[in-house]
């Protein structure tokens, strides 16, 4: 299993690339460029996928900075995910990228926001 390095707010890590495939719709290319590029690539990248796709993709915009560990723009992007009603809200209990974040209490708001299970109810993948 291959793994890559991840740039990110808080550092980088690294992550399986199968892990990465879970990104609902996004072109593995485009996910490939917004995390495992060299930083500038991925910042540049991330922000043309924004730019280009924020009306329509406000979920993988918000998995992309859950990849990256940015919780305050993951959640930021949620309330997009909401607003705009974004299928991929399906996926979050089982999205182990955002479920990261499961013990930070805008996951709970967001939940019953939803109308979804909390925290306490969610798992995360190892």
């Amino acid at each position: 299993m291959s793994e890559y390095v991840i740039y990110g707010a808080a550092g980088s890590g690294s992550v399986p690339i199968e892990a990465a495939l879970t990104l609902v719709g996004a072109p593995f290319s485009v996910v490939e460029r917004v995390v495992w590029a060299d930083k500038a690539t991925a910042d540049a990248t991330l922000q043309e996928l924004i730019e280009k796709d924020a009306t329509f993709s406000p979920y993988q915009i918000a998995e992309v900075y859950a990849i990256r560990r940015d919780a305050d723009k993951t959640f930021e992007w949620l309330d997009r995910v909401w607003a705009t009603r974004d299928p991929g809200i399906t996926s979050l209990l089982t999205d182990p990228f955002i479920l990261r974040f499961r013990d930070d209490p805008r996951f709970a708001v967001f939940c019953r926001q939803a109308g979804l299970p909390t925290a306490t109810e969610a798992k995360a993948l190892p």
